[in-house]
């Protein structure tokens, strides 16, 4: 019954919103401990009013994390739902730098509201990477003075925020003033170029003032007053949409410079606490807080804005350290480990929600979330259904903002990642399941703990015991032990392993929330039949008819190549795949109904050949067997003989380039997923002048180690040379199984569907 009513409750809150979406606004401060706000940290002197008034009004959460302990992997997973990692990229970007992060084809929080109508904006640090271009238009990749001096500032810049989901963008490309390139950036230009080198004289001077690299700057660029241009920026964005759109429903990304090193609080916040600058930096965020949620109610959006505050990571080393000692403040109060540590000081952050008339005032959540959460919330409060291939690690928090989930756990699982900038430059990654938490390292995995002073190191640590020696990672019960004091990684084998697997399972899969349900067939509608060729070649498969067959109607048909451990004379094993499962299953076929032919490659002593592959010769007498099944099935049923598609994976991959070279008038569209190994070097150029206006769309998982990923490029490639514009997907991190992804894609499938010879 309280399921019923939680379902009933949810979906009459997005039936509501449909004619009347909320508007969102997302702030994130940047460099923001879990103790520099007042609500989280009794024994603060910091004075945060606004931010605890939202707390107060809102809903604090208690176990929320930055997916990440370094920004620019937080702000991609923020606006992704995708961890960082999975890019491949590692670290943060310097001017010039890029290209963008976010990945041209990766689904944004900004382009999904942007599909429902929202106005989409972003003030800030961007800090995403962007491509700028010297005078003869390269690309330039590296980054310093230098670099920047090489700019040309008329070029716009391709991958800007109004390429990644946002209509309208003011804010600096990276650290607002810890960068080589100081000036504002709007849209997708420079409209203010630098013109001189940075002169520091000026500058404040003090201990939380040395994070300032030198470099260009633009005649109307001041250091000390950025975060009071952006709440400028932010405030008129919500004035004008209020004139000019009020009807039209908004999200406002705001990504503050505060309280990011060097602490430069502006004029108006000069000694205003007695915690010197970085203290007077912390509260002028929290003024800059309570100003946009003073310009949303003065704008007349109160009652329907939700209003979300976080911060990217954990406090900053310095700032960690000179605040303890001169101030009696503590930033990562009462975690153990800042900003780049996997410890909970990195990555634990406040977060509060702010909604009138939908969170309960007063509400304290103790929900485990990430930032990645963010993107699947949002499409759930605006009934947008997420594909497979975007938000891999977002699960959505509405529910539990509404109240509904009386301390149900959403998350099984959640993942973070940490950088060691002094070493490798390689990701370390942790997993949390409850209260447990492994990290797949020894030490911090982030910064240097040494008792050398040196200004980015953080002093040894009294009272807490060494790593375990021997144990390659650790384990904590944070219920137990919040200041991760004892590694239990060899007294709970049982969790420790469990959690192990889980992580190197998420890591492989390229995703860690569930793929979307999708209702399995039974496997008992394929019908199984025998066929014997003209050539008098047998072979065994499956044919899924579609339900309610109507011979008056035309139906298109699915050619399903399967994998060599489909290989037999069962007829069982070529039937496992998600396709075989899934795209006979009542979603799938409701919306597109369709035959699905699975044959089975019979195993002969001939067939593998001393080089351990197929021998290409009696597989091309399987191929033509096969085609010679769609014939008589094209006689024996209504089948739409232009809407014919071909697919397979691994070896079925490589089946599927054969079958097109045998018949290559036959197919409206091929799929090939990771093969073809055995055919590349003497097929690739025959394939790409044969099917270059043939619509093709290939898969590989650049980790591949069954089939090397170089094979599907250089399909791609011998297609793209001869004329041909095949789609083609990379997934980052994934091994030989990219065919569950792929398959389970809603966009390749409603692709597929849409060719036609016709329209070919």
């Amino acid at each position: 019954m309280k399921l019923l009513l939680l379902l009933i409750t949810i979906l009459s809150f997005s039936c509501s919103t449909k004619n009347e979406l909320p508007n969102i606004i997302f702030i994130l401060a940047d460099d923001l401990g879990y103790g520099d706000v007042g609500i989280y940290n009794a024994k603060s002197n910091i004075p945060t009013p606004n931010l605890d008034k939202m707390a107060k009004e809102g809903m604090m959460f208690t176990d929320a994390h930055s997916p990440s302990t370094v920004c620019t992997p937080t702000r991609y997973s923020l606006l992704t739902g995708r961890m960082a990692f999975r890019t491949g990229k590692v670290g943060v970007f310097n001017t010039p730098g890029g290209p963008s992060m976010i990945e041209e084809d990766r689904l944004t929080v900004g382009e999904m509201l942007q599909s429902k109508g929202y106005k989409t904006a972003v003030v800030g640090k961007w800090h995403l990477g962007l491509t700028f271009f010297d005078s003869s238009g390269k690309h330039i990749k590296d980054g310093g003075i230098e670099a920047v001096q090489r700019i040309d500032f008329s070029r716009k810049i391709p991958d800007s925020p109004l390429s990644r989901g946002f209509d309208y963008f003011f804010g600096t490309p990276n650290c607002p003033t810890t960068d080589q390139l100081y000036a504002y950036m709007e849209g997708d230009m420079i409209p203010v170029p630098p013109t001189q080198l940075l002169n520091k004289d000026p500058l404040p001077k003090h201990i939380y003032s040395l994070d300032n690299d030198d470099g260009m700057i633009a005649p109307d660029f001041d250091l000390e007053e950025v975060d009071n241009k952006f709440l400028s920026k932010s405030k008129e964005f919500i004035e004008k949409h209020s004139k000019n759109s009020k009807n039209q429903p908004f999200f406002l990304f705001h990504s503050a410079q505060a309280v990011h090193l060097p602490s430069f609080p502006g004029n108006d916040f000069k000694g205003k606490t007695s915690s010197g600058p970085h203290g007077d930096f912390i509260f002028q965020l929290d003024y800059i807080v309570g100003e946009l949620l003073k310009s949303v109610e003065e704008n007349g959006f109160g009652d329907n804005t939700l209003i979300i505050f976080s911060s990217d990571n954990g406090p900053e080393v310095p700032t960690v350290v000179n605040m303890r000692k001169d101030h009696n403040h503590d930033g990562a109060y009462p975690l153990r480990g800042v900003k780049r540590d996997n410890w909970e000081g990195g990555h634990r952050v406040p977060f509060i929600a702010y909604w009138p008339g939908k969170i309960k005032a007063g509400s304290v959540s103790n929900q485990i979330t990430s930032l990645t959460d963010f993107m699947a919330t949002v499409a759930e409060i605006i009934d947008f259904k997420l594909p497979n291939n975007a938000a891999e690690d977002s699960y959505s928090m509405l529910s539990e903002f509404l109240g509904l989930n009386k301390g149900k756990q959403i998350r099984k699982y959640m993942l973070q990642q940490s950088i060691e900038p002094y070493r490798s430059q390689t990701v370390k990654l942790s997993i949390r399941k409850g209260p447990w938490k492994y990290l797949d390292h020894i030490g911090s995995g982030g910064n240097q703990y040494t008792n050398n002073d040196d200004y980015w190191s953080m002093p040894i640590e009294k009272n807490i015991p060494n790593d375990l020696t021997g144990a390659p990672g650790q384990l904590y019960n944070l219920n137990w032990d919040l200041g991760e004091t004892k590694n239990l990684f060899f007294e709970y084998p049982e969790i420790r392993d469990e959690l192990i697997k889980k992580l190197n399972q998420f890591k492989k899969s390229g995703r860690s929330t569930n793929l979307k349900e999708i209702t399995e067939v039974d496997l008992k509608k394929y019908e199984p039949r025998k066929f014997v060729s003209s050539e008098n070649d047998t072979i065994n498969y499956r044919l899924f008819i579609p339900e309610n067959y109507d011979s008056t109607k035309k139906y298109p048909l699915i050619l399903f190549h399967h994998g060599a451990g489909g290989l037999g004379n069962d007829n069982v094993k070529n039937l496992e795949s998600p396709l075989i499962l899934e795209w006979a299953g009542k979603e799938r076929q409701m919306r597109n109904p369709s035959f699905i032919l699975a044959p089975q490659i019979p195993i002969t002593k001939n067939l593998i050949g001393e080089n351990g592959k197929p021998r290409t010769g009696i597989m091309k007498v399987h191929i033509r067997a096969i085609h010679e099944i769609i014939d008589d099935l094209e006689e024996e049923f209504s089948i739409d003989t232009k809407r014919e598609y071909i697919t397979g994976l691994s070896m079925g991959g490589e089946c599927t380039w054969l079958s097109l070279i045998e018949r290559p008038d036959r197919f409206a569209a091929a799929v090939p997923i990771c093969g073809g190994d055995w055919i590349i070097d003497m097929k690739a150029k025959e394939i790409g002048e044969k099917f270059s206006k043939l619509p093709i769309w290939v898969f590989h998982g650049d980790e591949d180690e069954i089939v090397s990923v170089e094979v599907s490029r250089k399909f791609v490639k011998a297609l793209r040379n001869a004329g041909g514009n095949p789609k083609y997907t990379e997934y980052k991190g994934v091994n030989h199984d990219s065919w569950t992804l792929a398959y389970r894609d809603n966009e390749l499938i409603d692709w597929f569907f849409s060719q036609s010879k016709i329209k070919n």
